[in-house]
């Protein structure tokens, strides 16, 4: 079995989304010839979830070293998990010139989170401070394992830097997988100001110069990389999208709602900055006003809502059409979507991004509603099946799509085409990018 160094510093138990994309690759790399020996951040601030941890292969090697405070984080959370005092102390690391850098670092680290840094302003944000740990870790974790090839899980986007500088002294071929755009996203890149835009891009050029590879997980974003970087071979840059797997889900358990409850739309997630849910808050006023009001209709957000969506929320007069409720394990979701009698969720704007989610409600049998003005989302709904779609500000249209999902019958079962969005198939994919990768540094 050969093996990679993985960085990935959102890794279960943190149960942040950015945590589940890692989670599905090593479940699934080992029986793809290649086996991931894992660096991992644990931020005392992290949610942490034990069914996400409990879902890592037994046999795959995770450190929580990369942050400066991840090991001692890590050993109380699994101490307190397990009941029985902390886990075992890993050996302490050794002496290193970066040491006294890395002490600095930890200090200074104590007044940046303080700060609240804000992306835009500060282009690699908390995240810098842990550059010098992470970097003596990540050797260390290459070396003792005797690793092949590394693969960055980002963001954050720091993570970058540190496989960067492993594979520029290791000379082992480095696969930069970025969850969303850095440097190019579309919605993060007009808020920066122009110093800040050029640090961005002179960093994330010194990462894809040193890359193999720079996975992206939509054709838009990658066509746009592609573009950009112009100057290099446009096979440096691949999607392999977001993906589901059903194992993690959970069984969908029978529906126990009662049939006189209301009509249940299900969204999965937080609705945040650039995600607002506007229009389908927007559409339920709609839906008020032709007389669909909470006795037959809800919105049920299992997740976080940030305060300014509230007050929205409280400004259009639909709050006793929505349900919040905190976010669930995992392993609850396929219980959960299968209870809805629709899907919903709302895209960001623009193309990059296609939700995380949509993988999950594509692996239901429940139907789907997307608010979206993404052409490639729009694409994928249509091929997959048992799904529609609305533009971003029409709600009006959302409000049709709705009633005649009313029409149609509480909680229907729809057919979908198998289209390659599951977990095995995304990991064959970065298995077969590993071996070519591995192929040409040999050669």
């Amino acid at each position: 079995m050969r093996r990679f160094l993985y960085i990935s510093p959102y890794f279960p138990p943190d149960g942040r989304v950015g945590a589940l994309r890692p989670l599905k690759f090593v479940r699934h790399l080992g029986a793809c010839g290649w086996e991931p020996v894992v660096l991992a951040d644990f931020h005392p601030g992290a949610t942490g979830a034990p069914e996400l941890a409990a879902a890592v292969p037994p046999g795959v090697e995770v450190h929580f070293d990369y942050g400066w405070r991840a090991a001692s984080a890590a050993r109380a959370w699994h101490g307190a998990v397990r009941g029985s005092g902390a886990a075992p102390c890993p050996p302490p690391p050794p002496a290193s010139p970066l040491g006294a850098v890395r002490r600095l670092g930890e200090a200074a680290g104590r007044w940046v989170e303080r700060l609240g840094v804000n992306p835009e302003l500060v282009p690699l944000g908390e995240h810098l401070i842990d550059l010098p740990h992470a970097q003596e870790a990540a050797r260390r974790a290459f070396m003792r394992a005797r690793c092949e090839a590394i693969v960055v899980n980002a963001d954050p986007f720091a993570a970058l830097l540190v496989g960067r500088s492993l594979a520029r002294e290791t000379r082992a071929p480095l696969v930069a997988d970025l969850r969303d755009p850095w440097a190019l996203c579309e919605l993060r890149r007009p808020l920066r100001p122009a110093l800040q835009r050029a640090v961005v891009d002179a960093l994330e050029r010194s990462v894809v110069e040193a890359s193999s590879y720079v996975v992206l997980n939509t054709d838009e974003a990658r066509d746009a990389y592609r573009a950009h970087y112009a100057d290099l071979a446009p096979t440096r840059f691949v999607t392999i999208r977001n993906h589901a797997d059903r194992a993690l889900t959970g069984a969908a358990a029978a529906a126990t709602r009662a049939e006189s409850a209301p009509f249940e739309l299900l969204y999965l997630g937080q609705l945040r900055r650039f995600v607002e849910g506007d229009t389908l808050m927007a559409a339920l006023g709609e839906l008020g006003r032709r007389g669909v009001g909470p006795a037959r209709l809800r919105l049920h957000i299992v997740g976080a809502v940030d305060a300014a969506v509230l007050e929205r929320v409280r400004a259009l007069g639909v709050h006793d059409q929505i349900q919040v409720s905190g976010a669930v394990p995992l392993g609850q979701t396929g219980a959960v979507m299968a209870a809805a009698d629709l899907l919903v969720a709302e895209s960001h704007a623009g193309r990059q991004r296609i939700p995380a989610k949509v993988y999950e409600y594509l692996a239901s049998p429940r139907p789907l509603l997307v608010v979206t003005d993404n052409p490639e989302l729009r694409s994928l709904l249509e091929r997959a099946g048992g799904a529609r779609w609305c533009a971003r500000g029409d709600a009006r249209g959302v409000a049709d799509r709705i009633e005649e999902a009313l029409a149609g019958g509480r909680r229907p079962d729809v057919t979908r085409r198998d289209l390659g969005l599951d977990s095995a198939t995304a990991s064959r994919r970065l298995a077969h990018l590993l071996d070519h990768a591995a192929a040409g540094c040999a050669a």
